[in-house]
């Protein structure tokens, strides 16, 4: 009987918690005209992390999550961070505004995120989209 109790404890215990896993976040970034690179996470803010920019140099950091984290870098550049990712990115701007990306890093995370880069509106001209350009299509 109190191996059964026990048992049972420690299965409750165990599904109450979650484990988090460390996702880890590399990137280097080339031709940007401001002082400092932001990597924001949408859903929590105590993840955030901010670099002084220099041309080329290598900006890591490792952030605990339970599950996927909406993350965006400078505003211009939206991805999703799974626990566990390990994740590199080679990042383009011109000027202040974000040009291009590429991904390296676990299969998945470089899938989702290149997917979320290629987007099915990427590339298009106004108006092939369905929209009129001036927001017209909202009214």
């Amino acid at each position: 009987m109190k191996k059964i109790l026990v048992c049972m404890l420690v299965c409750l215990f165990c599904a109450g918690v979650q484990a988090q896993k460390t996702a880890k976040i590399k990137a280097t970034a080339v031709g940007y005209t401001g002082k400092v690179i932001d990597f924001e996470f949408i859903d929590n803010t105590a993840n955030n992390q901010q670099f002084p920019f220099k041309d080329n140099q290598l900006m890591e950091f490792e952030v605990e999550l339970k599950e996927p984290g909406l993350m965006k870098v400078n505003a211009w550049l939206w991805m999703i961070v799974c626990p566990g990712d390990e994740i590199e990115m080679a990042i383009q701007f011109q000027g202040k505004n974000y040009k291009h990306v590429e991904f390296k890093g676990t299969p998945a995370a470089v899938t989702l995120n290149s997917a979320i880069r290629d987007g099915p509106l990427q590339d298009q001209p106004v108006g092939s989209r369905g929209d009129t350009g001036a927001g017209t299509d909202l009214l």
